[in-house]
């Protein structure tokens, strides 16, 4: 008789194999943004939630909720899966807002977010899979070996320009060192 399929006794100790299972976490997709000249007329100066760049959030995840950019995070939500996501701002698109608000037209373009934090969402918030406390995941990519991602955890505060408590953007230019002519 095979040692697999023999009869186990009473009090006998039998080795078998472990299997680990690790914990599913979300992640922050990777999102292509373009700003086409439809975008760029249609979007409002010094509004973080309808800003070029809000909009192109907007056109690229058809899912994506409660939108809000400005000079140091982009977040969404997605309401199917309960999570928000946060991104920091590229540069360029901090230079696009900042002349925006300012009068001044961007040209069209195209970044790629990545490396976004996920965090709980809204009424999502209890019995969720996400961690209180910020965890780190790794993400194999093709070229370099392993990257962490942040999963869970407190966000970045928001920008210090950001004042009314959410969807209108107006910026200290003197505190950004732009002065209006």
């Amino acid at each position: 008789m095979n040692n697999q399929n023999r009869p186990i006794s009473e009090g006998e100790i039998v080795e078998a194999p472990v299997r680990i299972i690790r914990e599913r976490r979300p992640r922050a997709p990777r999102i292509s943004l373009s700003t086409t000249p439809d975008i760029i007329d249609r979007a409002l100066p010094r509004n973080s939630g309808h800003c070029v760049w809000a909009d192109a959030v907007a056109e690229a995840v058809p899912d994506a909720k409660y939108i809000s950019v400005d000079l140091q995070t982009i977040r969404f939500t997605d309401a199917k899966r309960g999570c928000r996501y946060t991104y920091l701002t590229p540069r360029t698109v901090q230079v696009d807002l900042v002349n925006f608000d300012l009068g001044v037209k961007p040209q069209p373009t195209t970044i790629r977010l990545r490396g976004g934090m996920v965090t709980k969402a809204g009424k999502a918030r209890h019995g969720s899979s996400l961690p209180k406390r910020a965890t780190l995941v790794d993400r194999h990519n093709g070229t370099s070996g392993v990257v962490a991602d942040r999963v869970g955890g407190k966000v970045p505060p928001k920008a210090a320009f950001g004042h009314t408590g959410g969807r209108r953007r107006e910026f200290g230019l003197r505190g950004l060192g732009v002065v209006e002519k």
